[in-house]
């Protein structure tokens, strides 16, 4: 009688969880379908005129949880936009130096450039050497065939008796420019309406330039003086020419580069206000922002708030329609509550099954 009841048991819980095992098998997860164009890699979507582009779909560890626990991954990507408009600002303080490679405005003085063709014949430490210019780089070939120095855009070297910077190189060419610092001068006062560049000569390079003087400054008890070649000497603040000044009142322009880098270019800039302790200047280009995308984040756009969904591995959807992408979720959250039910009842009826068995074999006493 014990094992038939055992065996009325073992049946039900066999039946339970094998209905709710095929339950399982059967059940299909609800999909996340919103009603907006699944965009992969490259493409673009347009908001109130602003173009934005996913620049970026790709896996990326979500870390493994504690106590044994696996990882796994997530879906991230980008969303670029650039604006073509964008107003850059820059400050300049008193005393800022203006360079031959980051600024120049008209009737600049003391300011040279030079474009280098491929082929042309370039002195370099003494002897004629051929400028050899691709890829980017400037490199002079002696002689003999043998490449001697190799220079980058960013790159000094000694050309027309001054030191150089190569601020381009083409296919073709390479642009070098040299010359004077200039000092920005802000006028003592509070009501300020205009600042000055005034000229700083470098005194090493002009006198290396002159074949009439020595190349050095000397001093004596009157202070520095340079020495001609024929033996007469000249005053230090004699020999140099007036320095050149320019004024510049709010409204005037120049072409300035405020990265270091030379590869970015120099822009137009407008002398937008001029303060006592300030000069600020303003020019208008292109700026490239990215958003981080991720499976049910918001990103806004346009000032209209989008939610994102990875459709798959190499797809992103963004859509305004956020009501319903929450609707969906709560009927996927719903789906997967009832599975993990019914997984526990199929475990449970499984585990009460063997416990079944394991009773009804037990040795009766008597």
């Amino acid at each position: 009688m014990q094992r038939r009841v055992a065996a009325i048991y073992l049946v039900f819980f066999v039946v339970m969880g094998a209905s709710a095992y095929s339950v399982i098998a059967v059940a299909q997860q609800p999909t996340i379908d919103l009603d907006s164009e699944g965009l992969a890699v490259g493409d673009s979507m347009t908001v109130d005129g602003q173009t934005y582009t996913v620049s970026n779909i790709s896996e990326q560890s979500s870390g493994g949880g504690g106590h044994g626990g696996g990882g796994g991954t997530t879906l991230v990507g980008q969303l670029s936009t650039t604006n073509d408009s964008f107003v850059y600002s820059a400050e300049l303080s008193n005393g800022t130096a203006l360079s031959p490679t980051n600024s120049s405005w008209t009737g600049k003085q003391g300011a040279f450039s030079a474009t280098i063709q491929d082929g042309d014949s370039v002195q370099y430490n003494g002897t004629q050497q051929t400028a050899n210019v691709s890829g980017g780089e400037l490199s002079l070939v002696n002689a003999t065939g043998n490449t001697t120095a190799s220079f980058a855009v960013g790159d000094t070297l000694p050309y027309e008796n001054a030191t150089a910077t190569v601020t381009e190189v083409g296919n073709t060419s390479a642009t070098l420019v040299w010359g004077d610092n200039y000092e920005v001068v802000i006028p003592n006062g509070t009501d300020v309406s205009a600042f000055h560049a005034v000229q700083r000569f470098n005194v090493t390079e002009r006198l290396r330039g002159d074949p009439d003087v020595e190349n050095q400054v000397y001093s004596g008890d009157d202070g520095q003086f340079v020495r001609y070649r024929n033996g007469t000497t000249q005053p230090l603040d004699a020999y140099l020419p007036e320095p050149a000044r320019t004024t510049f009142t709010e409204g005037d322009t120049l072409t300035y580069r405020a990265a270091e880098d030379l590869s970015v270019p120099a822009n137009e800039t407008t002398v937008a206000n001029i303060s006592s302790d300030r000069v600020l200047i303003e020019w208008t280009g292109p700026r490239t922002t990215s958003q981080e995308l991720t499976e049910g984040a918001n990103v806004t756009l346009a000032g209209q708030t989008h939610v994102v969904h990875f459709a798959n591995p190499s797809t992103v959807v963004i859509s305004s329609d956020i009501g319903s992408y929450q609707d969906q979720v709560e009927q996927q959250d719903y789906y997967h509550e009832r599975v993990n039910g019914l997984w526990g009842i199929s475990i449970l009826s499984g585990f009460g099954a063997l416990m079944i068995v394991a009773l009804a074999y037990l040795p009766t006493r008597g």
